[in-house]
């Protein structure tokens, strides 16, 4: 080889060197930007991740959607307490005393008009004869309501004595008195001071044997008070003189 040829490859060898050197760099850019593609794939990776908590947000609305549910069958259990009105007594709808009544037995009234007079408190009673009915009007808006009695040719008939001589007694009614009146708990009938009271009373005791009689003045029908009661569809029961006593008794009258 001539020194010229020798310079020539001294000069141009390196020169090619550093030309691959260029192009390696240049390729091992690339090479860089083709590995850190992986990276820019990695984004959906990190979203395919994601994608899972995504689909749990449905999965989340899907079990409120039960809660939803199941709030509202609450609500649809609620109704029949809101139904509970029905179960109150109807517009219209009133007390079982209400009503027409007949007196069936109204001796314990009688006894307790003839106790207002000492002197008539050994007498036994024997018959009674007559009819006395109660009519109990409806209860208004004002809690109160009307109830009347009539009395027809009522009378009871007892015998005794009094101060060692026999007796016979007739207590004898007639008429209608009429009052306002209001329940109260537990079943009682408070009945007001007459407003109309036609109600005539007599009790004449006769001597036996002497014919002769007298009249007390003292016996009263005292219609105001309050009284326990009891009634069903078919029988009302009121306690004008003490529930350990006998009561009055009525049946029921067809309207």
């Amino acid at each position: 080889m001539t020194i010229a040829a020798r310079v020539l490859v001294s000069v141009v060898l390196p020169l090619s060197l550093a030309g691959c050197d260029k192009v390696q760099g240049l390729l091992g850019d690339d090479g860089a930007k083709t590995e850190a593609k992986p990276k820019a794939d990695d984004k959906p990776d990190a979203k395919a991740e994601d994608k899972p908590k995504a689909e749990d947000e449905p999965e989340a609305k899907a079990e409120d959607k039960p809660a939803e549910t199941k709030s509202d069958g609450g609500a649809a259990e609620a109704e029949p307490a809101e139904a509970a009105p029905e179960a109150e007594a109807a517009p219209g709808e009133q007390p079982c005393i209400v009503g027409h009544w007949e007196a069936t037995d109204y001796l314990a009234e009688i006894n307790r008009a003839l106790r207002k007079d000492p002197t008539l408190k050994s007498m036994k009673y024997k018959s009674h004869s007559g009819t006395i009915g109660y009519v109990v009007e409806p209860v208004g808006a004002d809690g109160k309501g009307t109830v009347r009695a009539n009395a027809a040719k009522l009378n009871y008939s007892y015998a005794g004595k009094v101060q060692g001589i026999g007796v016979s007694l007739g207590v004898t009614m007639n008429g209608d008195i009429t009052a306002s009146y209001t329940l109260e708990e537990p079943s009682r009938i408070v009945v007001d001071k007459p407003t109309s009271n036609n109600m005539r009373v007599s009790a004449r005791v006769k001597l036996k044997g002497l014919g002769k009689h007298r009249d007390s003045q003292k016996v009263r029908h005292q219609f105001d008070g309050d009284f326990p009661y009891e009634c069903s569809d078919t029988e009302l029961k009121v306690y004008t003189d003490g529930k350990d006593r006998n009561p009055l008794t009525f049946k029921r009258l067809d309207e």
